[in-house]
């Protein structure tokens, strides 16, 4: 049980940093086409 809730944790925080990196490249491909 424990194994399972340390791997769920990673997973939400392998999803979370993935959108932040995409909110990241829109931000910086947005910057460039000013």
């Amino acid at each position: 049980y424990q194994s399972k809730l340390s791997e769920y944790n990673l997973y939400r925080n392998a999803q979370s940093n993935t959108v932040k990196v995409f909110k990241d490249i829109d931000a910086a491909i947005i910057q460039n086409f000013r």
